[in-house]
């Protein structure tokens, strides 16, 4: 017997059957290196290896830990338990059977020759359905190939943005904590403005943002489904969806809540979200059922997490979420085509027909606004005739607290103070009184409460600084005992004022 040989045999078997490869366990690249995350499941990341035991495959790397250092973490499997190889260059995905489930496991290798080695060792089971999913996954992939892979409009978007909150940030608007006064001057769609007449808010508040986290999500949001979704639409339908279902997030945010300050591009990235779901679902467009499952899918978990989360906390502006999504799936389905050159040699009729579509639903809802019935004109002049009883009784409060000063400093007498209060603060409050006054509300309009609470407080307020004037001028302690009284008392109708104004927030 040759002993050199039975052992050079021996080594041979034993280096078959045992042999590491350096995997990483996300990608490797640097532009994706920073926002990776460990893979579900397998919790790995970062550079690892993958060793062949026999009928064994162990995994070795480390799992991530909050505040630490990544623990070292092995698992194993069995060669069986793997079906359903692919790869893509340098990426390798299977399906790994794992405690009584199937999980999917993705690696990256060094170079194209390390993948194909992998690639070797590893079981070339493919099951019929995963067959088919893959060749619905390569005829999309091939029918999107021939689109054109520019997305300038995206690109557009995401600069104007961008520039805008740049610009408005340095004028004023706030970079964290949001200045709603200044944004209201560069555009937000604030109803009492937009209601009177300066409509161009609508699209204006789409570019402007309240803060350096709302721009964010909301351009990461843009960038995440918009490039997508401009190749299957083309660049010219994607504009068209864009900019209709931004419209009509401010017109339902404007039905919704017309009196509050509202800005952001969500209601037009719900919009793209709303239009991708449409030509993923529709037939017309012919995409793979597994390609339309995993896409309607995501886009419905994005959708209710958002509509949820909105519901929840103040702030967030569901009514121009809903609006965006709904205009945005309409008009999806009007401009969804198939991908193939020939559905798309003459785009201008689906086009011109979305234009149409477009210039009919925004008048549609434009219509009632420009022609109001009685309660709502009525309830625009007593806005109108609300901001300027604001200045007035901001005017008087303002001269009441210099005279108290100049009191309190012995710069004036009590009895001064009394003839001042008599000749200029009791007319600055009769002033702001006759603003909401002179305005007439009917029965209908929910600024009642509002008006009847705000006279009934003037009224009292202006009766409690004569009887403190002429306690002053007279020296009359009974009156001013009377006046004190009158002012206490009117402390709670003050409060029920307040409490009307945050309900209603003219």
């Amino acid at each position: 017997m040759d002993f050199d040989s039975l052992a050079t045999e021996q080594r041979s078997v034993s280096d078959s059957s045992t042999s590491t490869l350096t995997v990483y366990f996300t990608n490797p690249t640097v532009w994706a290196r920073l926002p990776s995350h460990p893979q579900p499941y397998w919790k790995l990341a970062g550079e690892g290896t993958i060793s062949f035991e026999g009928d064994r495959i162990i995994l070795r790397g480390r799992r991530p830990r909050p505040f630490w250092f990544a623990a070292p973490y092995e698992t194993a499997f069995g060669r069986a338990d793997i079906s359903n190889v692919v790869r893509e260059q340098t990426l390798i995905q299977c399906h790994v059977r794992m405690a009584g489930a199937t999980r999917i496991l993705r690696l990256w290798l060094k170079d194209s020759a390390s993948a194909e080695q992998l690639v070797d060792k590893l079981p070339q089971e493919h099951t019929a359905e995963f067959d088919r999913q893959l060749a619905e996954h390569t005829s999309f992939n091939a029918a999107l190939a021939t689109l054109p892979t520019g997305t300038p409009v995206v690109l557009a978007l995401l600069i104007a943005n961008i520039a805008m909150f740049t610009v408005t940030a340095f004028a004023g608007g706030g970079l964290f904590q949001a200045n709603g006064a200044v944004l209201v001057n560069w555009g937000t769609n604030y109803g009492p403005r937009t209601l009177e007449g300066e409509w161009w808010r609508l699209l204006s508040s789409s570019f402007l943002h309240f803060g350096v986290l709302h721009i964010a999500l909301n351009m990461w949001a843009l960038w995440s489904i918009g490039p997508l979704t401009e190749r299957l639409f083309g660049s010219a339908y994607f504009l068209v969806l864009y900019l209709f279902a931004g419209l009509c997030g401010s017109f339902a945010s404007l039905y919704w809540h017309p009196d509050i300050n509202s800005a952001g591009a969500s209601g037009a990235i719900f919009g793209v979200l709303g239009g991708l779901l449409a030509f993923m679902v529709n037939p017309r467009t012919r995409i793979p059922p597994s390609i339309a499952a995993t896409h309607r899918n995501s886009a419905l978990v994005f959708i209710a997490y958002n509509l949820v989360n909105g519901a929840a906390h103040a702030g967030i502006d569901n009514a121009a979420h809903i609006g965006g999504l709904v205009s945005g799936i309409a008009m999806g389905f009007v401009l969804a085509r198939p991908l193939d050159q020939d559905s798309r040699q003459d785009p201008l009729p689906r086009l011109s027909l979305g234009i149409l579509l477009s210039m009919i639903i925004l008048g549609t809802l434009w219509w009632p606004y420009r022609h109001p019935d009685p309660t709502t004109i009525a309830d625009r002049k007593f806005r109108q005739q609300y901001k300027l009883f604001v200045a007035a009784e901001r005017d008087a409060l303002d001269y009441q607290s210099r005279l108290d000063q100049l009191v309190s400093s012995n710069e004036i007498t009590r009895e001064e103070w009394g003839r001042r209060v008599r000749s200029n603060v009791l007319y600055k409050w009769e002033k702001a009184e006759n603003q909401i006054a002179d305005t007439k509300l009917p029965d209908s309009s929910r600024f009642v409460p509002l008006r009847t609470a705000l006279l009934e407080y003037l009224e009292q307020k202006r009766f409690a600084l004569d009887l403190l004037g002429e306690a002053a001028r007279n020296n009359d302690p009974e009156k001013l005992e009377w006046g004190r009284d009158v002012n206490t008392r009117n402390k709670s109708k003050e409060q029920q004022v307040r409490r009307l104004i945050e309900q209603i927030n003219p």
